[in-house]
């Protein structure tokens, strides 16, 4: 069932229309790996999806709202990801370092096997101001809150909120400037294991100075 966003012009009710909102963000999807985003246009994509250009007017204003809402559909897809990946290997029982090292692994690894997401990588308007992407930072705050929280005695850090806010935003710029990269400077792995160094004392340190 489509989860109608703010993108949308109106809430599809009908399972009609939700087929057809569904048909149009895959086909958005489509156009855009093989024309290329700049390249994308609604007629493109209407066209793909088999409808007539007003059925797509009907909910959506232009190129930029499919996006957004496409966008906020992986998002989406993303949180499920994560929810099931951090209950198969025991979010509580994870340290700092293996909670950042497993979300930027599973996040890497999503946005590598989606060449959508490739694609819109290399135009940071479309990707890193998306509000798809700000709604799936702060999940995952949310998830981060939520394991602190749980282990507030280890690390009990007064500024968790602040903390949480600009390691997610400086992962997820990292992330997306790495991933516009055709030739990348250095390996997903090596880029993971750097940023698990740089943000986990960040969180271990200020529990312990808050002791």
């Amino acid at each position: 069932m489509v989860r109608p966003g703010p993108a949308m012009r109106k809430q599809p009710r009908q399972q009609r229309s939700q087929a057809l909102v569904k048909s149009l963000l895959e086909a958005t999807g489509r156009v855009i790996v093989a024309r290329g985003i700049e390249l994308t246009t609604t007629n493109h994509i209407a066209e793909e999806a088999g409808v007539d250009i007003a059925s797509l007017y009907q909910y959506f204003a232009n190129k930029e709202d499919l996006v957004e809402e496409l966008l906020r559909s992986l998002a989406d897809d993303v949180v499920v990801a994560a929810a099931r990946y951090f209950d198969a290997i025991g979010l509580y029982k994870a340290t700092p370092a293996e909670l950042i090292r497993g979300a930027l692994s599973l996040g890497l690894n999503l946005a590598r096997a989606n060449p959508v997401v490739l694609e819109l990588a290399r135009h940071p308007r479309y990707l890193i101001a998306s509000r798809g992407m700000a709604t799936l930072e702060h999940q995952m705050q949310h998830m981060a809150t939520v394991y602190f929280r749980h282990h507030f005695r280890s690390y009990p850090i007064e500024n968790l909120h602040t903390r949480l806010y600009i390691v997610s935003i400086s992962a997820f710029t990292v992330i997306a400037r790495h991933l516009s990269e055709e030739t990348p400077l250095v390996k997903d792995e090596e880029l993971i294991e750097a940023m698990v160094q740089m943000f986990a004392p960040y969180f271990e340190q200020g529990g312990a100075a808050a002791k």
